[in-house]
């Protein structure tokens, strides 16, 4: 065990006040030490992290843009060679109406628009489909909106 490992368990001990602190000290001193992580474990960390962060959509809330008019925004980031499908829908009888579509591929922001009449609940739906793997669906929080109709 290296010196540093040893003087660290010891503050450790001096610092636990209470009975927890004293519990949380004793495992210190009977735990073995941790190696640092070799590079090869970094870099296969920060390639998982690099991974979990790759392709990342914001799905906004449809809002009424004006007394006739619904909006939604989308945005992808770190989507380089992704395809991406977002569609605007609103609630009808029969299941889900898509009322205005974009498609893109990679990075962008785009303000999905339809024209409103009635009461309706509206969402987003974002279809991504990486360079290589499985196709992911989001769907948005879905919000009820009135215009006049």
């Amino acid at each position: 065990m290296s010196r540093l490992t040893i003087a660290s368990r010891r503050i450790a001990i001096a610092v636990a006040g209470s009975a927890m602190g004293a519990v949380m000290a004793a495992s210190l001193m009977t735990a073995p030490a941790q190696a640092a992580p070799t590079a090869a474990e970094r870099a296969e960390t920060a390639g998982q992290e690099g991974a979990a962060q790759q392709c990342r959509e914001v799905l906004g809330i449809p809002y009424k843009a004006s007394r006739t008019r619904v909006s939604a925004p989308a945005r992808t980031d770190f989507c380089a060679g992704w395809h991406i499908y977002v569609e605007l829908q609103r609630s009808r009888w029969s299941g889900w109406q898509t009322m205005d579509s974009r498609s893109w591929r990679g990075d962008a922001l785009h303000t999905l628009t339809t024209t409103c009449s009635g009461t309706h609940n509206y969402r987003l739906r974002m279809t991504k489909r990486p360079p290589s793997g499985a196709t992911q669906v989001r769907t948005g929080r879905e919000v009820r909106l009135s215009c006049p109709g």
